[in-house]
Protein backbone atom coordinates (compact mmCIF):
# COMPACT_ATOMS: atom_id res chain seq x y z
CA UNK A 1 0.00 0.00 0.00
CA UNK A 2 3.00 2.35 0.67
CA UNK A 3 4.17 1.92 -3.03
CA UNK A 4 1.10 2.43 -4.19
CA UNK A 5 0.97 5.50 -2.46
CA UNK A 6 4.37 6.33 -3.68
CA UNK A 7 3.42 6.07 -7.13
CA UNK A 8 0.64 7.97 -6.93
CA UNK A 9 1.91 10.84 -5.06
CA UNK A 10 4.69 10.93 -7.85
CA UNK A 11 2.48 10.79 -10.85
CA UNK A 12 0.61 13.97 -9.04
CA UNK A 13 3.97 15.70 -9.03
CA UNK A 14 4.53 14.98 -12.39
CA UNK A 15 1.29 16.10 -13.85
CA UNK A 16 1.58 19.39 -11.98
CA UNK A 17 5.01 20.02 -12.91
CA UNK A 18 3.86 19.62 -16.38
CA UNK A 19 0.62 21.81 -16.08
CA UNK A 20 2.97 24.74 -14.98
CA UNK A 21 5.45 23.99 -17.75
CA UNK A 22 2.35 24.17 -20.02
CA UNK A 23 1.52 27.99 -18.37
CA UNK A 24 4.99 29.25 -18.98
CA UNK A 25 6.44 27.41 -22.16
CA UNK A 26 6.61 30.15 -24.66
CA UNK A 27 6.25 32.98 -22.97
CA UNK A 28 9.24 35.44 -24.02
CA UNK A 29 10.59 38.63 -22.21
CA UNK A 30 12.04 41.19 -24.20
CA UNK A 31 12.98 44.65 -24.22
CA UNK A 32 11.55 46.72 -27.38
CA UNK A 33 13.92 49.81 -27.37
CA UNK A 34 11.29 51.78 -29.79
CA UNK A 35 7.80 52.98 -29.94
CA UNK A 36 5.25 50.36 -31.90
CA UNK A 37 2.29 49.06 -32.79
CA UNK A 38 0.65 45.44 -31.71
CA UNK A 39 -2.59 45.32 -33.60
CA UNK A 40 -3.03 48.68 -34.12
CA UNK A 41 -2.69 50.18 -30.83
CA UNK A 42 0.70 52.36 -29.68
CA UNK A 43 3.02 50.86 -27.60
CA UNK A 44 6.36 52.96 -25.62
CA UNK A 45 9.94 51.66 -25.26
CA UNK A 46 9.69 49.04 -22.58
CA UNK A 47 9.96 45.61 -21.46
CA UNK A 48 7.23 43.26 -22.52
CA UNK A 49 5.81 39.07 -22.00
CA UNK A 50 4.83 38.19 -25.23
CA UNK A 51 3.07 34.89 -25.38
CA UNK A 52 0.22 32.03 -26.96
CA UNK A 53 -1.45 31.72 -23.98
CA UNK A 54 -3.10 28.42 -23.68
CA UNK A 55 -6.72 29.86 -22.49
CA UNK A 56 -6.56 31.73 -26.01
CA UNK A 57 -4.51 29.68 -28.23
CA UNK A 58 -5.74 31.31 -31.43
CA UNK A 59 -4.00 35.00 -30.00
CA UNK A 60 -0.94 36.38 -29.30
CA UNK A 61 -0.77 38.06 -26.06
CA UNK A 62 1.56 41.21 -25.05
CA UNK A 63 1.69 42.11 -21.57
CA UNK A 64 4.05 45.46 -20.21
CA UNK A 65 6.30 44.29 -17.78
CA UNK A 66 5.27 47.53 -15.66
CA UNK A 67 1.86 48.43 -15.51
CA UNK A 68 -1.22 46.87 -16.96
CA UNK A 69 -0.51 48.43 -20.77
CA UNK A 70 -1.86 44.90 -22.93
CA UNK A 71 -3.48 43.74 -25.76
CA UNK A 72 -4.34 40.42 -27.78
CA UNK A 73 -4.53 40.12 -31.34
CA UNK A 74 -5.63 37.38 -33.59
CA UNK A 75 -2.82 35.05 -35.15
CA UNK A 76 -3.31 35.49 -39.18
CA UNK A 77 -1.71 32.09 -39.69
CA UNK A 78 1.19 29.75 -38.64
CA UNK A 79 4.95 30.32 -40.10
CA UNK A 80 7.10 27.21 -40.81
CA UNK A 81 10.29 26.99 -39.24
CA UNK A 82 11.78 25.15 -41.69
CA UNK A 83 15.29 26.44 -41.12
CA UNK A 84 17.73 26.84 -38.56
CA UNK A 85 17.99 30.55 -38.26
CA UNK A 86 13.96 30.35 -37.78
CA UNK A 87 13.77 28.48 -34.88
CA UNK A 88 15.08 31.60 -32.60
CA UNK A 89 12.21 33.01 -30.46
CA UNK A 90 12.30 36.85 -31.89
CA UNK A 91 9.91 39.65 -32.43
CA UNK A 92 10.14 40.64 -36.10
CA UNK A 93 8.40 44.20 -37.04
CA UNK A 94 7.46 45.90 -40.19
CA UNK A 95 8.81 49.37 -40.69
CA UNK A 96 6.77 51.71 -43.00
CA UNK A 97 7.97 55.11 -42.98
CA UNK A 98 8.69 55.87 -38.61
CA UNK A 99 6.53 53.71 -37.66
CA UNK A 100 7.09 49.87 -36.76
CA UNK A 101 4.13 47.36 -36.40
CA UNK A 102 5.15 43.94 -34.74
CA UNK A 103 4.24 41.61 -37.73
CA UNK A 104 5.84 38.13 -36.57
CA UNK A 105 6.26 36.14 -33.42
CA UNK A 106 8.85 33.18 -32.93
CA UNK A 107 7.93 31.51 -29.48
CA UNK A 108 10.53 28.78 -28.34
CA UNK A 109 9.31 25.08 -29.38
CA UNK A 110 6.63 26.23 -31.68
CA UNK A 111 6.46 27.95 -35.36
CA UNK A 112 5.97 31.30 -36.12
CA UNK A 113 3.14 33.18 -35.72
CA UNK A 114 1.92 36.27 -38.61
CA UNK A 115 -0.05 38.79 -36.75
CA UNK A 116 0.19 41.31 -39.31
CA UNK A 117 0.29 41.35 -43.15
CA UNK A 118 1.74 44.77 -44.07
CA UNK A 119 0.79 45.50 -48.03
CA UNK A 120 3.07 48.57 -48.46
CA UNK A 121 6.75 48.20 -49.00
CA UNK A 122 8.58 48.00 -45.56
CA UNK A 123 11.56 46.29 -43.90
CA UNK A 124 11.93 44.10 -41.60
CA UNK A 125 13.27 44.72 -37.85
CA UNK A 126 14.20 41.77 -35.82
CA UNK A 127 14.16 42.22 -31.74
CA UNK A 128 15.72 39.07 -29.88
CA UNK A 129 14.01 37.86 -27.33
CA UNK A 130 15.02 35.35 -24.04
CA UNK A 131 12.48 33.05 -22.99
CA UNK A 132 10.59 33.43 -19.12
CA UNK A 133 11.94 31.48 -16.08
CA UNK A 134 9.67 29.29 -14.18
CA UNK A 135 9.29 31.20 -10.74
Amino acid sequence: MKHKSMLIFTLMFLLGLTSVFAENQGTLHVNIPFKFFFGGKPFEPGEYAISNPVAAPKFIALQAAKGKNGHQVAIITRLDATHEGSKAQRLVFDTVGEEKHLSEVWLPGKDGFLILGTPQEHHHQVVTASVKESK
